[in-house]
């Protein structure tokens, strides 16, 4: 019942005008809205322009739920830590995050 009432297009536009420009619209007779449609804002302007010229994709976490497991180990960053902190080759450090995220997804088959 609290989806159905948050995605009201009146309520939906309030909430994302009130973001902050966090969020975008996924509606896309959101993107018809005064705030959308500023063209004094750029970030607006710039993200409407994005968002509405193309398809977009989903994130790779609703590719593959097992991509959720990759992001909350943190291998990129691990990876990343690996190689300006700790010496490691750049080649080393994403072969072994590569591994990781395989047998990741391996497990979820």
């Amino acid at each position: 019942a609290s989806l159905r009432y948050f995605t009201q297009s009146g309520l939906s536009a309030q909430y994302l005008a009130a973001s902050g420009n966090r969020f975008q619209p996924v509606q896309t007779t959101l993107w018809s809205d005064p705030f959308w449609q500023n063209t004094q804002d750029a970030y607006i302007t710039a993200a409407r322009t994005i968002l509405t010229g193309e398809a977009t994709r989903l994130s790779y976490i609703f590719d593959h739920p097992a991509y959720s497991n990759v992001l909350a180990e943190n291998i990129w960053g691990k990876a990343l830590t690996q190689v300006t902190a700790g010496g490691i080759a750049a080649e080393s450090a994403a072969d072994e995050a590569i591994a990781r995220i395989m047998t990741i997804f391996d497990q979820w088959e």
